[in-house]
């Protein structure tokens, strides 16, 4: 049997950013920073103290925005520091329940119906990783479940993803009011009676992190992704591909947006109840690293679109795409949910269309024109509208550029944005409409 230190060894490598991290003690704790700047370890010494120090004997949870993260980032990460023992994890419950008497739920809260169960949960802590590819309401979930302990305490760690719910709640609301700031080592921490977050953290403030590999990220990243990526910063892009899709600025407590579309800019959090035209859907294949992504669309009668819903995953294959759009015998799908109607995909996979077709989804080939896919996605912005949970889409939208100096766009983080760009501008010249229902 595996035995577990008496205390964690805290190590921030002379990384200021990270130890104002480790060591805070308000109720709510972020740190922002690039690749490799040292966030998933801070998280994993915060986790630590929890264990060890704060919280001994309490439930704990770490959420991630996949499982392919919590498999092939957080465990590894555990297993360095002494955190992961083969013994104290129960894979069925996905748990790890420590000697001294201290449990760890590990959760992915890749979709809502991940986030609702995240409500069963009575936590002293909880850890988001990579919080800005989360959903709004998986913070609220997890902060409504803080009820037990000495020290309740969320924290989240991550590279920014634009001006996104992240930013407004962990950095402009502290900021509304009295509050203090201060620099660190390679970025700025910024804190208030209630939360501690410390941003724009540089790659190079870790010593731990390689030389060489500081330099390929600094050679690989230009302009504003080079502020974001490797400097931690959250920034507004410059040269964006759709300079004209804005999310709310404003957040509701329990939904994290305004529901009213003039507040809430292009996302919203209701769909009319209006008769729907059509129902499509755009499919953008990818395996690893790069995700394949699947969103759902709705096309009302007064001729509004709705993005519904994402399914943005690496590793996932042709077999389990279709799952998610016909379902399978446990699980319901997208058809289910929302109808069946045309599934447009990248068109630079037939094989893997006829294999939709034989699942009996009506697969086809999409038009994948860049150009005038573009064109189409901004001559309908005053009627396109994105919903909250597409968080995926949403951050891409956001951050969808040409590249430097050119008018191509850049290809990196754009399969949602491109999976809607299929279905949009495909559908905008087959649509003879294919239901006559409505949601809500």
């Amino acid at each position: 049997m595996a035995t577990t230190p008496k205390k964690l060894r805290i190590d921030t490598n002379g990384n200021d950013a990270q130890r104002e991290f480790v060591e805070a003690e308000t109720r709510e704790t972020y740190y922002f920073g690039g690749v490799g700047s040292g966030k998933t370890t801070g998280g994993v010494m915060r986790l630590g103290r929890h264990i060890y120090e704060w919280n001994p004997g309490e439930t704990l949870a770490i959420v991630t925005p996949t499982v392919t993260m919590l498999r092939n980032v957080i465990i590894p990460e555990l297993q360095k520091w002494g955190l992961y023992h083969e013994d104290w994890h129960t894979s069925t419950e996905n748990r790890i329940d420590y000697p001294n008497g201290t449990t760890v739920i590990l959760e992915s809260a890749a979709n809502l119906k991940k986030v609702e169960r995240l409500r069963g949960l009575s936590i002293a802590g909880a850890w988001l990783d990579e919080i800005s590819q989360h959903f709004a309401e998986t913070y609220y979930v997890l902060d409504d479940r803080l009820r037990t302990g000495d020290y309740r305490n969320l924290w989240g760690t991550g590279t920014p993803k634009g001006m996104n719910w992240a930013y407004e709640q962990t950095v402009e609301s502290v900021r509304e009011g009295p509050h203090e700031e201060w620099g660190v080592e390679g970025g700025t921490a910024i804190q208030n009676d209630n939360t501690t977050t410390v941003y724009g953290v540089s790659t190079d403030a870790n010593e731990a992190t390689p030389e060489d590999y500081k330099e390929s990220r600094k050679r690989q990243h230009t302009g504003q992704s080079l502020r974001q990526e490797v400097f931690g910063q959250f920034v507004q892009f410059e040269g964006l591909v759709y300079p004209w899709f804005s999310t709310s600025e404003a957040h509701e407590a329990e939904i994290g947006y305004t529901s009213e579309p003039d507040d809430a800019g292009h996302v919203v959090h209701d769909v009319p109840d209006i008769p729907v035209e059509s129902v499509f859907y755009g499919v953008d294949w990818g395996f690893y690293p790069h995700p394949a992504a699947i969103i759902a669309f709705a096309k009302l009668r007064n001729g509004e679109i709705y993005a519904l819903e994402e399914h943005v995953e690496t590793r996932n294959t042709p077999e389990d795409l279709a799952d998610v759009i016909i379902g399978t015998k446990t699980e319901k799908g997208m058809y289910d949910r929302y109808g069946q109607g045309p599934v447009y995909c990248d068109p630079s996979e037939p094989s893997n269309i006829e294999d939709f077709q034989r699942r009996g989804i009506q697969a086809q080939k999409a038009d994948n024109s860049v150009d005038p896919g573009i064109g189409y996605v901004t001559s309908i912005r005053d009627k396109l509208r994105v919903y909250h949970t597409c968080q995926t889409l949403i951050n891409e939208l956001n951050q969808y550029r040409y590249k430097d100096g050119g008018d191509e766009p850049v290809k990196k983080n754009d399969h949602a944005s491109d999976a809607t760009r299929y279905a949009l501008f495909t559908h905008s010249q087959n649509d003879v409409g294919n239901v006559g229902v409505a949601f809500g």
